[in-house]
């Protein structure tokens, strides 16, 4: 269900971008390795399993809006330890993944709900709009505001 989900997005390219593609393909290998364990064990070192692990737990946890220390403890890792191995195996800190996360899912808010801001900010469990706003802000150089208004406009100036 989350593939098929996630493939519908890679092709409307909404919000689809190389980290949300590249957790699914994670997620996907990582069931293929639950149902296949005598055949891929061997081929995951510890390294691997626990950038898979980190990365199921953000998909399950995202909307806690958590750090990567609280990360690190359900892993058993020192948060060093979790960043140093998840830059080595996807060339990004666990903070960008964290946040490149929030935002797909903040900005899938903003295009499919009619939430308000404040609404969202509750959601994702932000302290107040003006974070919200100004963390949205730094990673897309809109706000909240401007981004769902840029969408809704062109999504009625291709209807025409």
């Amino acid at each position: 269900m989350l593939f098929v989900q996630g493939c519908k997005e890679m092709l409307s390219n909404d919000v689809a971008n190389e980290a949300v593609e590249r957790a699914i393909l994670n997620l996907l290998l990582l069931k293929c390795a639950h149902l296949y364990p005598h055949k891929t064990k061997a081929k995951y070192g510890r390294g691997q399993i626990l950038v898979k692990n980190f990365l199921l737990h953000i998909e399950e946890n995202f909307h806690k809006n958590l750090k990567v220390a609280d990360y690190a403890d359900m892993l058993a890792i020192t948060p060093h330890h979790l960043t140093q191995i998840v830059k080595q195996y996807t060339g990004k800190t666990s903070t960008e993944l964290l946040q490149e996360k929030l935002i797909v899912e903040i900005k899938k808010l903003l295009i499919h709900s009619q939430l308000s801001i404040s609404e969202i900010v509750d959601l994702m469990h932000f302290s107040d709009q003006s974070y919200l706003t100004k963390f949205f802000k730094k990673h897309t150089s809109q706000t909240p505001f401007e981004y769902r208004r840029n969408i809704h406009e062109s999504a009625y100036s291709t209807k025409e």
